[in-house]
């Protein structure tokens, strides 16, 4: 997670270098924010490899998840660190130190002890250890008033994996972006006939899930499937790296881009995007085939890179797709009617293929099956499960009982999937396809698009702006989800779901 500390493992990483440029590792303050390196070779990209390793092998295993660092040179080893230590890391965007908020404020702590231009090799390991202790001690609103040191204690002390700090409301947001209500490629997160009253509702629920999913580049994986574990990531990079050689593609290194139930790496120098995935969790095959024929019949999605065979390719364990690599381009952000045309667009393409795809009610009963199993989500109360098993019920019925024109639909076109490119919005992540009606699909676009979308049944779009939200609140009740803060807002959302069904009988028929 590149956008944010918001969970326990994620450790923003930078140096702070003085005269001699000796430099001190400052991670994530959810532990000693500073770590004496002290690399005899000053900030070399081998010495702080080697330092970074040194570190991590003090960490217990649950906290090894990433670091998110800035674009610097003294980074060039990542790729080696990450071999030899099974963390991925992570690089904030150009011109965004928002991204590594923490970090950057805890910078600004440490140069009250640690001046500019001053000789940093003086220090001594104590010395060190006594200043990382003062802001470790500082009690902090995002944590509830406790201080880091403590709330790092507890986290270890109960072995349940749980956020650490909470991302403002208010932060900006770039990569792929939030869930419901965002514009352009910034990340993520994430009826019944109504009166104006609970349409209102049903709008603020989806701003609701919208904000709280905003602020971490991974694209949210909303399915709750398993997330690649740290010990596999190494083997995952080598995997893709060897396949890609093995082609006659130019790698010798990858940037880890979006670390969940698939690796998506970035390998140089030739500038591909490849996909990872092991090989008992993935419908890559189905993806690749998908996205050809698109492709052919001028849909707005990613390519496949044309340098290679496009087709699946297996090595130790782990699937590989290599797809077209697009350089991020500036944007103020997405605007809705383009949105809308480039949706329309797919979905046109898409209904004249003729591809086996599960009906959307699979999904909501993937949910379902969820909500029923108590050892899965032990923190469920009673009557939170009853609403969130009544209400996908309740959707699920009405939605598929209205008789509606159904099709084949991308399943989750949220702004995390859309990439603005120099050739326009263009859609990824085809693995989610499923056949019900546009209004799902347009569920998951942020509420301007549904307005320029041409022939939208607006009350059943409202009905699937509450089933989609209702989905996903499942899933982070989930005790493996492993989204970044997503037990954080859980609650929230149900009060929001509770809110937008409203004191009347969902109906879809009036």
């Amino acid at each position: 997670m590149a956008t944010g500390g918001s969970g326990a493992g994620h450790w923003e990483g930078d140096l702070i270098a003085g005269t001699g440029s000796r430099p001190a590792i400052g991670p994530w303050p959810s532990a000693p924010p500073v770590r004496d390196t002290g690399p005899p070779s000053g900030h070399s990209a081998a010495a702080v490899r080697d330092a970074l390793v040194d570190t991590a092998k003090t960490l217990p295993t649950r906290l090894k998840r990433s670091p998110p660092w800035d674009q610097d040179p003294e980074m060039a080893a990542h790729t080696a660190f990450t071999l030899a230590s099974a963390i991925p890391v992570f690089f904030r965007d150009p011109a965004g130190p928002w991204q590594r908020g923490s970090n950057e404020n805890t910078n600004g702590l440490l140069r009250r002890s640690f001046l500019k231009g001053t000789d940093l090799s003086v220090h001594s390991r104590e010395n060190l250890e006594t200043v990382a202790a003062e802001p470790n001690s500082r009690p902090r609103e995002a944590l509830g008033r406790e201080t880091s040191a403590e709330r790092l204690a507890k986290l270890l002390d109960t072995q349940q994996p749980a956020a650490v700090l909470q991302r403002p409301r208010n932060s900006p947001t770039t990569g792929p972006s939030a869930l419901f209500d965002g514009t352009g490629r910034a990340a993520g997160a994430a009826g019944p006939r109504f009166g104006h009253a609970t349409a209102a509702c049903a709008d603020g629920l989806v701003r609701c899930v919208e904000r709280a999913a905003r602020g971490a580049t991974a694209v949210p994986e909303w399915r709750g499937r398993p997330t690649m574990q740290a010990s596999e990531v190494s083997r995952a990079v080598a995997a893709a790296m060897s396949i890609a050689s093995s082609l006659g593609l130019a790698v010798d290194d990858a940037i880890v881009l979006h670390d969940s139930n698939r690796l998506t790496l970035r390998l140089l120098p030739c500038d591909v995007l490849a996909r990872v995935a092991l090989v008992a969790h993935q419908v890559a095959r189905f993806e690749v085939e998908l996205a050809q024929r698109l492709a052919e019949s001028g849909c707005p999605v990613a390519a496949l890179d044309p340098r290679v065979e496009p087709r699946v390719y297996e090595r130790a364990g782990f699937v590989v797709t290599l797809w077209v690599y697009y350089p991020p381009v500036p944007s103020q952000g997405v605007s809705p009617a383009d949105y809308a045309d480039a949706l329309e667009r797919l979905h046109a393409g898409m209904r004249e293929l003729d591809v086996p795809t599960p009906r959307f009610t699979d999904r909501v009963e993937q949910a379902q099956r969820l909500v029923a199993d108590h050892e899965r989500t032990p923190a469920l109360s009673e009557p939170d499960r009853e609403l969130l098993g009544g209400t996908l019920e309740s959707l699920k019925r009405a939605i598929g009982e209205r008789g509606g024109a159904e099709q084949p639909l991308h399943g989750e076109p949220h702004p995390g999937n859309v990439l603005t490119t120099g050739n326009g919005l263009l859609f990824i992540d085809l693995e989610t396809c499923c056949r019900g009606p546009v209004e799902f699909d347009l569920a998951h676009a942020p509420e301007e698009v549904g307005r320029r979308y041409p022939g939208v049944d607006h009350d059943l779009l409202r009905a699937c702006r509450i089933l989609v939200p209702a989905m996903i609140t499942t899933w982070r009740w989930d005790r493996d989800d492993r989204l970044p803060d997503g037990r954080r807002p859980r609650t929230e959302w149900l009060g929001r779901i509770r809110a937008a069904l409203g004191p009347n009988s969902l109906d879809l028929h009036g």
